[in-house]
């Protein structure tokens, strides 16, 4: 800018801005750009119908075009590029009618707003079942969990109730071979004892039967040694 006079108008300052920065693309190019420009994933409504103004711009940099035509340019290409078929079925109406340019715009934005509502509403909606279904599955391996642990618990009652009967068995098994070896033990014992026991068996057979007969008693009995004169 240095070398501009000093009494350099706007228009003089803005055309020698844009030949020494401005696009250097020819018409054509600008215009095709701007004829096949569509909105971005993610990109909002309101940023893509700027984007798509600063392009015409560029175009009318290079050429005249008149304001009604470049609306009419606006209006068929920001509808035309939309990404969501959804936000053009619901401004077709809008679209076809004689509406403008800003007019569509708004009624675009406004349809993107209520899209983007029922989509909140849906994921919210969508996170509450899957909140609820991790709930319930949580809630049924507890619950397998929980079965399967009363099953161990009650194999290992049915496994110790097996043992304490296998152990009663034992001891019964064992008291009853204690008993037998004790019996034969003191059958033994009679056999062996029998013949000292038998003289007492006849002593008290004798005391009897010289209890019930006296006359035995006085036959029996030694006779007296009398001292000799």
């Amino acid at each position: 800018m240095l070398h501009m006079r000093a009494d350099a108008t706007v228009d003089e300052i803005m055309t020698e801005l844009e030949d020494n920065f401005g696009n250097v693309a020819s018409t054509d190019t600008l215009l095709s750009r701007f004829l096949s420009a569509e909105q971005e994933i993610g990109e909002s409504v309101t940023r893509w119908g700027l984007r798509l103004e600063e392009m015409l711009l560029q175009v009318t940099r290079k050429t005249k075009i008149d304001d009604e035509e470049r609306r009419s340019m606006l209006k068929k290409r920001f509808w035309r590029g939309l990404k969501s078929e959804e936000l053009r079925n619901a401004t077709r109406v809008h679209f076809e009618n004689n509406v403008t340019y800003e007019e569509l715009r708004n009624k675009v934005r406004e349809e993107e707003f209520e899209v983007k509502l029922l989509k909140d509403k849906d994921t919210k909606h969508k996170i509450g079942k899957v909140s609820q279904l991790a709930v319930e599955t949580d809630t049924c391996q507890s619950n397998e969990l929980l079965q399967q642990l009363m099953k161990k618990i009650e194999s290992l009652d049915r496994k110790l109730e097996d043992l304490r009967k296998e152990g009663h068995t034992g001891r019964q098994s064992g008291n009853d071979r204690a008993a037998n070896t004790t019996g034969e033990y003191r059958q033994r014992g009679f056999q062996r004892g029998g013949y000292r026991r038998r003289p007492n068996y006849y002593q008290n057979n004798r005391n009897n039967d010289l209890t019930t007969n006296p006359d035995k008693l006085m036959t029996n009995q030694p006779a007296s040694k009398e001292p000799l004169n």
